[in-house]
């Protein structure tokens, strides 16, 4: 017979629960970077130098020194190749099992958010140029 069979696989159930997520005011959607080990961001949170982990242009994380969920406080900082002293108020929005504080930030003034945008974007081209190094010997 000239008739061709055509034959489906019966798809398997995935047994793995799907998790989803759903953003929440803890979560950063933003691209973070970490600062060089040479050039670190380190600033005053409520009495104590914190070394800043990891930055995006919606917030930080930084290793908790006995700080607490809800904690707010105007910051200083300087970014590694930026003339301009960032200044943001800086909340606290959870500290992980790992000791780390995941902070946003607060009603922060656009040229200083501008100010971090470059900084992610030159910290995401070192990151890269360090990568093509590595994969060409």
């Amino acid at each position: 017979t000239g008739e061709s069979k055509l034959f489906w696989k019966k798809k398997k159930s995935s047994k793995s629960p799907i998790a989803i997520v759903n953003p929440t005011a803890d979560s950063r959607m933003a691209f973070r970077v970490n600062p060089v080990p040479g050039a670190p961001i380190e600033f005053d949170y409520r009495e104590k130098t914190v070394m800043v982990r990891d930055i995006s242009s919606t917030g930080m994380a930084f290793f908790d020194k006995g700080f607490r969920e809800g904690d707010i406080q105007s910051v200083i900082f300087r970014l590694p190749g930026e003339d301009l002293a960032v200044s943001a108020k800086l909340e606290i929005l959870g500290i992980d099992r790992n000791k780390i504080c995941h902070c946003r930030f607060l009603n922060m003034k656009q040229e200083f958010e501008e100010a971090i945008n470059r900084y992610v974007l030159s910290r995401q081209k070192q990151d890269l140029e360090r990568r093509k190094k590595l994969s060409h010997g």
